[in-house]
């Protein structure tokens, strides 16, 4: 799997969007598994496929491993309403969660 914190810095800084996922949200198994589904379905290549499945594993494996962990989507990102505030919001997200140690995937077609 491609270096997931240099990925997401190269969308930052071409503008391009991205989708980024915590192990810690409590959403975002079953948020990963129907992505997979639709990636199957819009004819993604079997590497991307397998990464995003080994991702997914990893995902149950932390979530099993580590219940204690799991949280709610964060309230506030319903009050946003500039899709620019919103991922800025979230790469804030992602920044502390990568310096807890969490699991992040983040994927850019």
């Amino acid at each position: 799997m491609k270096d997931q914190k240099r990925l997401l810095h190269k969308c930052l800084l071409e503008d391009i969007p991205a989708f980024v996922i915590c192990g810690t949200d409590i959403c975002s198994v079953q948020t990963m598994e129907a992505y997979y589904q639709i990636a199957v379905e819009k004819g993604c290549n079997s590497i991307f496929l397998e990464d995003l499945k080994l991702a997914i594993e990893d995902f149950k494996a932390f979530q099993c491993e580590e219940p204690e962990k799991l949280k709610y989507p964060i309230k506030s990102w319903k009050k946003v309403k500039n899709c620019k505030a919103l991922w800025i919001h979230a790469s804030i997200h992602l920044y502390n969660s990568l310096h807890r140690d969490s699991t992040i995937c983040s994927f850019s077609l």
